[in-house]
This record gives C-alpha cells, structure tokens and sequence, in this order.
C-alpha cells in the first residue's frame, strides 16, 4: 500500500502543478489513474448540488415558518441539533485548513475554498431545517435527506481522490469524519416519528411518515403487502394515504377554478383541473429526464463494452479500471433507471389519482345543482364512470409522451453519427409512420364521442329496466328487455368499431418501424460496405446501432398507443365540461349574502329575467315584505319547463296563508306539481315574481336558496328513499330523538308495519324502496317531512297509494291518548302546510270530502294552468259550478264508518331482508387472496377453446419472429469480424424474411381480433360471437337480471347491479382485449429475452434457478395483495355509484331539505374510501416495478462483471445480444406488468360478472314448464285453496286459505282494507311471489308455466308507470308490434295524442317529467290496448286521474276490453260498482264475494260499509 502512494506521489510529482485546476473531467494519468480532476469533483460535485439545495432549502423554510407544530419528540430534535453542531465544527476546521494551505504540493484549486464556505453554509441550512421539519412536517425533511444522500455519494468520490492525491492525511482524515457525520445525520433524520404524533395527525399513513430510503424503495406498502399475503383484506383495513388524495384537499384545490368554469370565466376544464394541479402535474419531470439521460446512455454502454471485450487483455492496471468502471456504470444506469422510473410512474399516479378525485367530486356536486331534466338522462352516470375511467387510462401517459419524444429526438441525433446519412432511413420511416399513426389518432376524439353517446343510452335505459325491475316483471317486459339491452349492446359495439378499427390500425402502423427499421438501416449499410473495409458491419457496430433504432421505434411504438388514448381523455374532458356549463336549477342558485332575520315579515322573492327564459336574479330580498299571515305570494307568474313549449302554468296571482293546510285541486296536467316545484325553485318561473316569506329556520346552507336549507320539508309523488333503513330514511340527517320519533311514526300508521317487519324499522328498504309497499313508501315520506320539524311542509300527492281509512288515521286530529301527534294537528297549530292533490275524484267519495274538510285554504286550477278559485275552504265550497265540474260535492267529515278498525293495516309485496353474506362482495375473499383459474377458464371458455388456440400460437409466432432475427445479426455480425462482407447477402435475406413474418403474424392476430369484433349474427343457430363476452355477457347478465326473484333485489344494491352493466361491461370490451394481447406479447417477449441472455455467458445458468425462484416467490407475494386491491378498488366505486344513482332520482327532495352538503360529504367518504384501493394498487405496482428492474440491474451486473472476468471466453457478438436485451427487458418488463395489471383488472369484471351469475337466484322453478303458444289464456284464474306466503319464515302469510273461480269476460273488482292481501294476490296471479297450493287458468296450473311466458301472456295497468330512456314509440311498443297508426290511435283513445303531438311525436324522447302523473297512468292505458290479452290486471290505475279522465278511462276499459276477464284492485270503489263481481278481502281471506249493486243495497253488507266509509 505505501509503495503505491509512493508511486502515485512520485507520478504525481512529475505532473505540472495545475493538473487538478483544469475541468477536466479526466484527469491525465500523471497524476492519477481513472480520476476525476479536483476543480470537476468541487464544481459539479460539489459546489452545484450545494447551490441547488440552498435555494430550494430557503424555499422551504419559508414555507413552514408559518406553520404550527404538530409533533413531540424533544430528545430526539436535540440528539440531530447536536450533531449538526459536531458537524459544523468540523466544516469549520476543513474551511481552515483549506484557506490556509498554499503552495503546489497543496492541492488547493480555484474552487476548493468555495466549495467548502457552501459546505459551511449548507451545515446552517441542515440546523434550521432538522429543527423545523421536526416538529411542523409529519414525516423526515425529504428534501435535506435527499441532499445529505447525495453528498454522500459524492463525497466517496472525492474522498478518493484526496486520500490519492494529497501528501498530508490530516485533510483527508477531516473529509472523511464529515462524511461519517453526514451519514449519522441522514440515519437520525431518517427515523419515524409515529409516536410523537398528536392525535390529529395519527391517521396520516406510512407513506407520510416515511423517509427517503422508504418512499425511494416504496417498502412503506411491505406491511400491507404482507399483511395481503397471509390475510383477506378489505377496505377500512387498508392503511391510510395521504390526506392531500382526499376530497377536502382536492376541492380546496379545484373549487375556485371549477366556479370560474361554471361562470364562463375559465375557458377549458382541462386547462383549469391542470392549473389547480400543477405542481403535481410537473413534479414527474425531473424523474422522467433521469430515465431519459440513463436510456440514452445504454448505447455507448453498449459500444464500449463491446469494444473492450474485442481488445487482446494486455494485463495493465488501467485496463482491469476500465473493466472495473464498466461494471460500475452498468450497475448505476440501471439503478437509476429502476430508481427514476418508479418514482417517475408513481408521481404521475398521484397526479392521476388526484385527477380522479377532483373530476368525480365536480360531477357530484355539479350534480346537485342541475335542473330535473338534466338529471333524468344518464349522462352524469356515464361522466362519472366510463368517462372518468377513461380519463384517468389517458392522462396516466401523459409524460410517458412527452419524454419519449425527447428520447426519440436525441436518439436519432446519436444514430446519425453512428452510421451518418444512412440514417434518414429509418428516420423517414418513422416519421411516416407518425404521421399516418397521427392521423388515424385525429379521429379518436369524434369516435369516441360517438362511442359514448350510444354507450350512453344504453346504461340510461339499462339503468331505468334496473330501477323498474318489479314493473317490468309484471308487464312481461323481461324477454324484450333482454332483447333491447342486445339490440342497444349492438349498437353500442357497431358504434365502437370505428375506434376499435383506428386502434388497430395505429397499432399495426406503429409497428412497421419496428419490423423495417432494422431492415433498412442493416440493407443500406451493407451496401454502403460493399467493396469498403472501413464500413464493416461488425458486431460492435450492428449492436449500436440495433439499440440505436429500439431507443426510437419502441418508444415511437407507444406514443402510437398512447395517443389515442390521450386524444380520447382530452374528448371526455370536453364532455365532462359541457356537462358542468349547463345551466343549472334555479332551486340551486347561490344565496344571497344578506342575512335574514327570523321575523316572519322579511321575504324572499324569486323574480324572473322578464325576457321569458330562466330567472336571472336568482333569490333575492324583497323591496315590499309580505303582510303579517302571508306565507306565500305569486304575482302574474307563470311557470314552465321548456321555453319552446310555452309555460304550464300562466298568469298566476296567488296568495297562501301562513298557517293551516293549503290544498290544490284540479283536473291532471293542470300544472298542480309544477306549481309546488316552481315554489321550491325547481320550475323555470319564466315570468312574475314569487315571495316566500322568510322562514324561522335560519340562514340558509351555502348554494341553496333561501326558501330551502333548512326551512322546507318535501314529499314528491314518488316517494324519494336511500337504500338506508327505514329509521335511517324517516331521519335523514337529523338528530335522532327517540320520544318525538315514536310520536312520528304513530301519526303516520307505521307502528304495525314495524311490527311486521322482523328487524322492525332496522329493515333495509332497498334500491327506490324496493322493499316497501307504495302506500308504506308514501307513509315514510310523510314521516320524514313531519319529522323535520321544517317551517314549510309541501306534499305532493302523498296519498294516491293509501286506501281512505289510513288516509284518514294521518289526517285526523289524534282521538287516542297513546297518538301524540298527527298530520292534521302539525297543520293547524304550526306552520303552513300546502298539500297537492291531483286527484280531486277521490275526494268525491268519503276520502275527498273527509280531506277537503280538513283544508283550511284551497287553491284551484284549470286544465289551462290558471288558478280559477282560491280561497278559504267555506267560500270555495259553496262554489259549487267548479266543484261539480271536477265531480266534487261537499260533505262534512262523519267520521270512520261503521265496522271500520282504529288501527290500519298494509302488507304490500315482499319487504327487504338483511342482505346475504353471499351478496356483500362480488367476489369471495379466497378468490381475492388466491386468484380463480376458473375465471380465466370461463372467459376463454366463451370466447370458444379452438379460437384461444389460434391466439397464443399467432402471439408464440410472432415473438419468435421478432427475438431470433437477433441471433441472427449476431452471426452475422461474427462472420464479418472473420471475413467482412462476405456473407452480407445471405444474413440480410434470413433477417428480412424473419422481419416480415414478424409482421404478417402481428396483421394475423389483429384480423384475428377483428374478426370476433364484427362477426355476429342474430337468428336462431348462430349466438352473436361478438369478442370477449360483448354480447353473451351482456344477454347473460340481462337474463340473470330479470329472472331473480323480487326479493334479490331487496337485498341487492341497485348501485351494484349497475355497475356490472356499466364498468365490468366497460372493462371486459376497452381494456380485456388489449390488455391480453399486450400481456401475452410481452410476458412472451420477457421470456425469450431472458433465454437470449444464456448464449453470452454459460455461468448464468447457475443464477438462473436463483433468478426463476425469486421471480416465482416475489408473484406469489405480489399477487395475493394485488388480487384482492383490485377487487376492492373496483367494489368500493359501487357505492358511490349507487349515491350518485339515489341522487339523481331524488334532486327534488334533496334540494328542499337543504341535503346537499351532508350529501356531499357522504359522497366524498365513499370518494376516499374509493381512494384508498385505487392508490394504493398503483403503488404496490410501482412497488413491483422497481423490483424487477433492480433485478434486471443484478442481472446486467452480473453479466458485465462475468464478460469483463472472463473476456478470453467471451462471445462478443452473442454479448451484444445479451446485452441488447438487458437493455429491451426491463421495457419489456414494464409493459408486461402494465397490462398484467390492467388485465387483472379487466378479468376481475369477469370474475364478478361470473359470481353475478353463479350467485344470482333464480325465480323459475326446475318443474315449471312452457305451455303451448296455441293456448294462450282465454278464461278467467280459478285459484283453489291458496297460501301465499313471503321470503322469510317470520312472517305470516300474506294470504291465508283463498278460495276463488272467475270466469272469462268477468269484470271483477279487488277491495279491502291495506293490508287485506289485494296486491299480494295480483303478484300471486302473476307468479312474483311464492304461494302453497295452485292457480289455475285455462285449467293450466300456473305453477307449471314458465313465469315470463305467464307474465306475456297477461296485461297488467301498473299503478306506478315504467317509462324507458327513449322515444314515445319505444315507451308505447317496446316490443315492435304495432304500426304508428295503432300507437297514435292508442293515445288518441287514452286523450293523450295531443299533449304527445304537442311535444314532437312519436319520435320525441320520453321522461318522467314529460307527462304528469296522470297523463302517465294513461299512457299505461295506452300501452295496454297496443296490446293485451284476455286477461287484464289493474292494480290502483287510476289514482292519479281526475273524475273526468277516471270516467273516460273506465268507459275506454269496458269498450274496448268488453271481451276480456278484468281484475281491478280499488281504492276508490265508485270506479267498481258496475263490475261483474266485487271481492273483499280482509286478512287475507275472502270475508265477501257478490254483485256490486246487490250489496250496496243490503244493510250488513261489508263491501258497503267501504263504500260509505270513503264516500264520506
């Protein structure tokens, strides 16, 4: 050792004393060997990362100043200060030292004594930074740790070089004790500081709380990733992420530049959402151009090495260094490429993931604010789900473009000088190939768009069959729902294929560069050779210039891929923008920032713009107050939904009192509901003012108006519920008070119904109350009004569904000690209460003149939308020319009829059980943990085994193809070195033919492909073979769907079942195909490049063992946490799947109790606990990458280290080859795991599509049987002795020992209290619900039919219409039947052509909020004379109608189905007294059976003490 610093002295000697002054960056041999100069090592090593820390240190402490202090910890603060003190006087005595010495033999360049006054300032930095992070930031200063590691690296190279060049040991000794404190510095920073955290900041995650070394390795997930492998996981068990992926930071973020969108300040959302997020956005760069500079890098890595290894060994020290140093910078490069790469990806995920957030939390909230019809189509569902998915498949790649664009540029610069002008080849090649990939990619946008919109209109009506699945069973609908849901599936696919189509052309464009690059280049330098033995394509120059070309084609290969799928996103970002420009509800304009007192004297008007659109001022305080015992003025307003069909409601003045019951009467579609919705602020008000006096409920939230908030309470006609509990649903989000909700629900005669249900009001009502009765969800909607104790009670037609004693028991003042309150008392002691009946006919009989007598204000309107009577209830009663044209004559209340029961009661169809174990997780934990090789088996399965076959042979075709065309460059890079030139013919024949087939096999996987895309048929021998599960699955999943019991989807989220139809079906066509396409060429890719690496050296095989068994340990650990993160980052959307579907059908209700923010808070709950998986999926892959690309770093190593030691024995050209696919595996690599994981994704939508349909009930028993087409029924049921009987073995059965014959033509009427068993007796007759004993029709036992048959084969009227998202042509004839002379006769009978003529036809899209209520029960009217059977079934068709229309529609009944057995469930049973027959059921048995009329006039009959009891 003493004799080499002896010898370095002397050379060193001989050297000229400013040899260490120069830049460099080599020093000359003189000196050292293999050495930097001392001025480089000071500048760049030095002096430049010192700068830059400082800057960027002086940032940061001006950042947390102004922060608080958030963690303990004092020792451990004062153990850091302290070193940082030993450090700093060891800084000072280097600093010394370095001043003071002088003279040649000191070493001393221009730049030493800077560097070491930085060095010194850089020690005050580190004080004042430890000190701060300590206790402001959660976890280690990253930015000092990263500085620290760094220096130190650095510091080993200069530490060298001193102790080499220096004649004194004492500065060494000093350099050398300061990087020994440096590292003791980076271990103190480097510790948790977990337990010193406050309570507040406990739940932080250990991603935060982590340092450098744990975020740089990602070993913050190896707890989950162990705790994945030996346990299940699920969703709270999860670790925590970083609070700024959740919703309160990103709406913080966004908030202000989404308003300014809205306002039309902000021109792009996606110029705003990228502004919010720009320091996340940029953050990846510097990332990115490491991995850049490092790829870069691999050629000339590549060129030396080969060059070493063909230079004879000579045995110098300077050669065995240079060896040394090869081995060294492969192993850097390919660190820093594995380093830079998972940081690079990871940072670009966080931006992902944030962008994820903010855009679902925008819809969201923008959501609440739209006008009802917006909310009635599915475009916020469809922006929610597949275009926020597509979104985030985009914009993921974003700097993936962007750096291999600076790749590319550079790369083509470097081949230039390696081969000159030859390579304007493969450049124009490329370049021609962009373009034309370019151009293909221009149209991703337009075919994505119209991909969508047909994407769009299937999930809308998919979703409205899904939320209607009771009525469409009952209308027979489930065979052409199917049916629909295919032909809409097909045209969904028809409309893809143009953007499938430019898919696959970009990627067969992208590559030709690939395939023909090489072929070019190697054709035009060989025949540049010929005849030069200057040009020799040897293997040195053939493997340059082969990692060359890879550096452009494959990047240029997945811009190609990327680029689409960007121009995609950017398309769902223009959709996603024109959605949150709309305008939205007046009900959801901003406050006014004046306070309003509590004096019931203040108001609040809403006036119009005067220029007939929406109202432009919005809410506003009223110059004039209303009078004292005003509550409500209307003055000249007129109200309407489209400004081209005119307002509904014309030139109202009205006043309402302040106190008491307000009812409107009046004929349907006088415009009653849109007058109670133009009071909340849902109507447009297209003129007039409306005044609202101030309510006592306080200020109003933030963007409500004032009227709501807090101070209005609404019931809608169809009762609006969560898939909550039933007491969870009568709260909201109010406080539970025991004592005032018992009082509650006794007023609204749900007691017994709780007693019924066995989890009593515990029970889950299901998707839309699915679970509940329509007279029980009214009933729940009334208890939820009343107990909000609000100022303002509006109710709209909350009775129609409730017979007249129960109608009664909710409005009468309480005669029972034990009932504290009811609806009738809350009207007169308190606030105003405007309740609206669209029905005045059933106030005709004793339930309207019993109501009306409980009115204290009555406001009336014509058919024409004007108010005609508005008054007292004594002065508009003894009007009696009004009253009588709606078939209205006073009365006055003579109480409950004789016999009739104090107690109410209602047992509707089946109630919701508690959902099933089987039915909480699509997918069992097992199959999470462990994986299901039978999925994968039922996938290939359905695509057909003989075209899986065809698959991985045309991929195993391929990737042979393109691996062996480099054996054989390296043999004929070997047959140059020996004889140049002279096999050049041969060789590039061989590789051009390979080439070629490489690329007639990528054409054949892709026609492949093609061909399960387009072929299809539709008859009866051939299933529509539509790729991957595209129309069997959807036809599987619509099968399932309509044949599981009612009771399946009690228990069954809607969300859930949507979402199988909307994303899983999503995942299974946009992302499987491609996915295993990808999947399978590069895992077979990766596969032949690590068998490529063997032929360099035959040692690898004795690591090769090793290298398989960590490969299969590490899947095995990776995939158990990775299986189960990616179901349950797919079933946690479901959630908010299932809000966001809740919301949209009850924006109304919302709106008026002032919901919004507690909404919006439980969206941004399930948002993060959404959050969670998503994130952290992306970051156990990230946690993979960088395993194997460290791993592939080993393997580099290793296989440089055996070709430097072993160089004599070392092939060059089967080196080159080595070493080329060391540099594609780790792209190779990449790509695999990205589409392994994408495609575990993608499969787990099959695995939950397969569990749909494994775990799905069916309805249909194996014993039931099809009858005959010819035998359609023609007579009338003949139930003999029946018991129908519910789901759940704790109820009693709703129907008990039920004897009855009718006969065919029969008109016969069902009445009877609620609960007597009339609904469970349709759905019986209808086979919806199980039952002992038999029905038969036709003699046929109808418990041997199949039940859709059945359900075909009879016509039911729906109390409740289904309406699908489509034209009136659809609505009316879904089945396709009737020719539009039928359809429009059909309206014209049911007196509803002009009001559909009025809105553009049949060929005019239909909603709910098209036709009122009653037009809309009319229209079922309408759809049952298109159609029908002999067998008519009518469930309370007309409770929404008029007198006038209730008439026309019973005298439209008995003309046209005079022929026809009729069996009619009634409340109002005026409208049954001229049947054939009237039964009436009481607790499920038949107590009476006899002619109306007869009974009517027999004193004891039961069937007239009803009768009386609602006609008074």
């Amino acid at each position: 050792m003493a004799s080499n610093a002896d010898s370095s002295n002397s050379s060193a000697m001989s050297c000229p004393p400013a040899i260490d002054d120069a830049f460099g960056p080599a020093v000359d041999e003189c000196a050292r060997t293999f050495d930097f100069t001392l001025l480089f090592e000071e500048t760049i090593l030095s002096i430049l990362p010192s700068a830059v820390f400082l800057m960027l240190g002086t940032i940061r402490i001006a950042t947390l100043f102004t922060r608080k202090s958030r963690v303990g910890g004092v020792l451990l603060r004062s153990i850091k200060l302290v070193v940082i003190g030993v450090l700093l006087a060891f800084t000072v005595a280097l600093l010394t030292l370095w001043a003071v010495s002088d003279g040649p033999s000191s070493q001393r360049t221009r730049a030493t004594v800077p560097a070491a006054a930085l060095s010194l300032v850089d020690c005050f930095a580190f004080m004042a930074l430890s000190y701060m992070e300590h206790g402001k930031s959660l976890g280690p200063p990253l930015l000092m740790d990263a500085y620290l590691l760094i220096s130190i690296l650095f510091d080993i190279v200069r530490i060298r070089t001193l102790w080499m060049a220096e004649t004194s040991t004492t500065i060494p000794a000093l350099f050398t004790v300061t990087m020994g404190l440096k590292i003791g510095l980076l271990a103190l920073e480097e510790i948790r500081k977990d337990r010193w955290l406050g309570p507040e900041t406990k739940q932080c995650g250990n991603e935060i709380t982590g340092g450098i070394f744990t975020r740089t390795l990602f070993s913050w997930v190896n707890r989950m990733l162990w705790r994945g492998y030996s346990t299940a996981l699920s969703v709270p068990t999860l670790q925590d992420v970083d609070p700024s992926l959740l919703s309160p930071s990103l709406w913080n973020k966004v908030c202000k530049p989404v308003e300014k969108l809205i306002s039309g300040d902000e021109r792009s959302l996606l110029v705003a959402v990228f502004w919010a997020l720009r320091w996340q956005l940029f953050a990846p760069v510097f990332p990115y151009l490491i991995v850049v500079a490092s790829q870069l890098a691999q050629p000339y890595l590549i060129r030396t090495i080969l060059d070493y290894l063909g230079t004879p060994y000579d045995g110098s020290e300077y050669q065995d260094n240079t060896g040394y140093g090869l081995i060294a910078a492969y192993g850097l490069i390919y660190i820093c490429i594995a380093v830079a790469t998972a940081w690079g990806q990871h940072l670009s995920y966080r931006f992902t993931v944030m962008l994820r957030g903010v855009l679902v939390a925008t819809i969201y909230r923008r959501t609440l604010s739209m006008s009802l019809s917006v909310a009635e189509d599915a475009t916020a569902l469809s922006l929610m789900s597949t275009d926020v998915e597509r979104i985030v498949m985009g914009m993921v790649h974003i700097h993936d473009c962007w750096s291999t664009i600076v790749q590319v540029g550079i790369a083509m610069w470097i081949l230039y000088t390696e081969v000159g002008a030859i390579f304007i080849a493969p450049i124009v090649l490329a370049l021609v190939c962009t373009f034309a990939a370019v151009g293909l990619s221009s149209f991703a946008g337009a075919f994505q768009a119209s991909w969508m919109e047909v994407l769009e209109k299937r999930v809308a009506i998919t979703s409205s069959l899904i939320g209607s699945v009771k009525s469409v069973k009952m209308l027979g609908w489930a065979k052409r729902s199917t049916e629909l849901v295919q032909q809409l599936r097909l045209a969904e696919i028809l409309s893809a294929r143009k953007f499938r189509l430019m898919l696959l052309g970009v990627v067969t464009v992208s590559f030709l560069p690939v395939t023909l690059a090489p072929v070019l280049t190697f054709g035009v330098v060989a025949a540049q050779s010929h005849g030069d033995s200057n040009a020799i394509l040897g293997s040195n120059r053939i493997f340059t210039t082969l990692s060359l070309l890879a550096l452009i084609t494959q990047p240029l290969d997945l811009i190609f891929a990327f680029v689409p799928e960007i121009l995609a996103a950017v398309a769902c970002f223009t959709r996603i923008e024109n959605y949150l420009r709309q305008k939205p509800s007046s009900a959801s304009a901003s406050s006014s920032d004046q306070e309003h007192p509590a004096a019931s004297h203040e108001t609040l008007s809403h006036k119009s713009s005067g220029d007939g659109g929406s109202n432009a001022d919005g809410w506003a305080s009223s110059e004039k107050p209303l009078p004292a015992g005003e509550a409500i003025r209307l003055q000249d307003a007129a109200f309407g939904w489209s400004k081209d069909a005119g307002p509904v409601l014309r030139s109202l003045n009205l006043r309402v009192p302040a106190h008491g019951l307000t009812m409107v009467i009046g004929p349907i579609a006088s415009g009653k509901s849109t007058l109670l919705k133009g009071i909340l602020g849902e109507t447009p008000l297209r003129r007039g003012v409306v005044q609202v006096a101030a309510c006592a409920g306080g200020r109003p939230k933030n963007n409500t108006p004032p009227l709501q908030g807090g101070s209005v309470a609404f019931c809608d006609q169809t009762p609006w519920l969560a898939n909550e509990t039933l007491r969870a649903n009568v709260i909201g989000f109010s406080h539970f008070d025991p004592a005032w909700y018992g009082s509650v629900i006794r007023a609204c005669a749900l007691e017994e119904d709780f007693q019924q249900f066995p989890e009593g009001d515990q029970i889950v009502v299901g998707s839309n109350g699915l679970g509940l009765s329509g007279g029980q969800k009214q009933r729940v909607a009334i208890a939820r009004a009343v107990y909000s104790k609000r100022d303002l009670l509006l109710f709209d037609d909350v009775f129609s569904g409730l017979d007249m004693h129960t109608k009664s028991h909710i409005m009468r003042p309480a005669q029972s000690p034990r009932h504290n309150i009811r609806i009738g008392d809350t009207c007169r002691q308190g606030p105003p209460h405007i309740s609206c009946k669209p029905d005045p006919r059933t106030r005709l009989t004793a339930a309207l003149v019993h109501l009306l007598d409980h009115a204290d204000f009555i406001v009336g309107l014509d058919s024409n939308g004007s108010v005609v009577e508005n008054g007292p209830r004594e002065d508009v009663t003894k009007k009696h020319d009004y009253l009588a044209k709606l078939g209205v004559s006073p009365a006055k209340d003579e109480g409950t009829a004789q016999g009739t029961p104090d107690k109410p009661k209602e047992t509707e169809p089946e109630p919701a059980a508690a959902i099933p174990d089987s039915l909480q997780r699509t997918v069992d934990e097992e199959t999470q943990r462990l994986g299901d090789g039978s999925v994968y088996k039922y996938y290939f399965g359905t695509f057909g085994w003989p075209k899986t076959f065809v698959f991985f042979a045309l991929q195993t075709i391929l990737v042979f193809c393109l691996k062996f065309p480099e054996i054989v460059l390296s043999w004929w890079g070997a047959a140059n070195d020996a004889e140049p030139n002279k096999y050049n013919g041969k060789y590039l024949g061989i590789f051009t033919a390979l080439e070629m087939m490489a690329l007639v096999a990528l054409v054949l996987t892709c026609a492949h492909f093609r061909c399960q895309t387009s072929l299809y048929s539709t008859d009866n021998h051939t299933e529509a073979s539509l790729h991957y599960h595209q129309i069997t699955t959807t036809n599987r999943l619509t099968s399932l769907h309509f044949s599981a019991p009612i009771t399946f989807f009690s228990v069954t989220d809607i969300g859930s079942i949507t979402n199988r139809f909307s994303q899983d079906i999503n995942l299974i066509d946009a992302e499987l195909p491609f996915s295993l396409i990808n999947f399978v060429t590069n895992g077979l890719t990766s596969l032949a490049q690590a068998l490529m690496i063997i032929p360099a050296s035959t040692w690898l095989l004795i690591g090769y063992p090793i290298l398989f068994g960590v490969l299969w340990v590490l899947q095995r650990f990776y995939l158990r946490t990775s299986r189960q993160l990616r179901f349950l980052d797919l079933d946690a959307k479901s959630p908010i799947y299932g809000q966001f579907l809740e919301t949209l059908g009850g924006l109304a209700t919302i709106r008026a109790f002032g919901w919004q923010e507690d909404l919006i808070l439980r969206a941004d709950e399930r948002l993060d606990a959404s959050q969670k998986p998503f994130y952290l999926l992306y970051s156990i892959q990230r946690w993979l990458n960088l395993v194997l690309d460290l791993i592939v770093a080993v393997v580099a190593i290793v296989l440089v280290a055996i070709a430097v030691s072993l160089r004599s024995a070392t092939s060059v050209g089967f080196t080159g080859v080595a070493l080329f696919n060391i540099m594609t595996l780790s792209a190779a690599l990449k790509s695999a795991i990205s589409s392994w994981t994408l495609l575990e994704t993608s499969i787990g939508a099959v695995a939950r599509v397969k569990r749909f349909d494994e775990s799905t009930p069916n309805e249909n028993a194996a014993e039931e049987g099809t009858p005959s087409k010819h035998h359609p029924p023609t007579t009338g049921p003949r139930p003999g002795r029946s018991s129908l009987t519910k789901s759940r073995p704790q109820m009693k059965p709703a129907i008990a020992d039920l004897s009855l014959t009718i006969n065919h033509g029969d008109k016969i009427g069902i009445c009877g209290r609620s609960g007597s068993g009339k609904s469970s007796t349709l759905l019986a007759l209808f086979h919806m619900i199980n039952y002992k004993g038999s029905i038969a029709i036709d003699g046929l036992d109808v418990a041997r039919m199949s039940r859709e048959t059945l359900r075909e084969r009879l016509t039911a009227i729906p109390q409740d219409t289904v309406f699908l998202a489509g034209s009136v042509r659809l609505n009316c004839d879904p089945r396709g039947r009737a020719s539009d002379e039928e359809i429009t006769e059909a309206l014209r009978a049911a007196q509803l052509w002009d009001a559909i003529e009025a809105k553009g036809g049949l060929d005019a899209e239909l909603a709910d909020s098209t036709l009122s209520k009653g037009q809309q029960q009319l229209f079922s009217l309408a759809r049952a004379l298109l159609d029908h059977s002999q067998i008519v079934a009518m469930d309370e068709a007309s409770s929404s109608l008029d007198p006038e229309s209730e008439a026309h529609m019973m005298s439209v009944i008995r003309d046209k189905f005079r022929d026809v057995t009729v069996i009619a469930i009634a409340h109002r049973l005026d409208t049954i007294t001229d049947f054939d027959k009237v039964i009436v059921l009481d607790s499920g048995r038949v107590i009476e059976v006899g002619v109306p009329r007869d009974l009517l006039r027999q004193p004891s009959s039961v069937f007239r003490a009803l009768y009386e009891s609602s006609s008074h």
